[in-house]
């Protein structure tokens, strides 16, 4: 298979895993698989070798590595950033997105992320992949990533949409920062208003 000479040999092999279709041949047995996407490696090929990170990506790795999952099926959604769970072993969990947050019900923009989540996940066999050392928050909700059937990110669709926030108390993961920044250069969902108002400061007033 000719990927192309500007194809990084890091990437080769999750490439083509991807093209064999190995996940769904593995789904077919029976196995629970989710593609988790690539992990950026810098290309340091240029740099002098006292230039280079002795370990520049160890924390990606390390947050991958100690990541613990829960898989079923989405069945309520409460609002953009909350929904239920159910397992199969038929126990339910409540879901608390983690990096984001989406404006309150009764907020410009709640109906939007609540649809938004619904369209994405309802219905769908869903992945949470969140911290096993602090899996909750203190109402008990799992927080985590989330992935659809189609192995796509709920969390950032969220931000890319712009109908949520990059949770900066609860987050330092700039890649929603990044998003956040774009949906708001493009005046996307709530970016559209010109006074958004934060949920944590809506919540305030109630």
């Amino acid at each position: 298979m000719d990927i192309g000479q500007m194809r990084r040999g890091v990437d080769m092999g999750a490439s083509a895993i991807r093209y064999a279709g190995l996940h769904a041949r593995l789904h077919n047995l029976g196995w629970q698989v989710t593609d988790m996407g690539n992990i950026s490696v810098p290309d340091t090929s240029n740099q002098p070798h006292d230039d280079i990170p002795n370990a520049h990506n160890s924390t990606a790795v390390a947050a991958i590595a100690q990541q613990a999952y829960l898989h079923g099926k989405c069945v309520g959604v409460a609002d953009g950033d909350s929904f239920t769970l159910l397992d199969d072993d038929k126990k339910t969990f409540k879901i608390r997105l983690a990096h984001v947050d989406c404006p309150e019900k009764g907020q410009p923009f709640g109906k939007n992320a609540k649809q938004f989540t619904a369209q994405f996940c309802f219905g769908q066999r869903v992945v949470v992949a969140y911290d096993p050392a602090k899996p909750t928050d203190r109402y008990g909700r799992v927080i985590g990533v989330v992935f659809n059937s189609q192995q796509q990110e709920l969390n950032y669709a969220l931000v890319e949409a712009g109908l949520a926030w990059h949770f900066k108390k609860y987050s330092n993961d700039e890649q929603y920062g990044q998003a956040e920044k774009i949906a708001r250069r493009l005046q996307k969902g709530l970016w559209a208003d010109p006074w958004p108002i934060e949920p944590w400061n809506w919540r305030k007033k109630k």
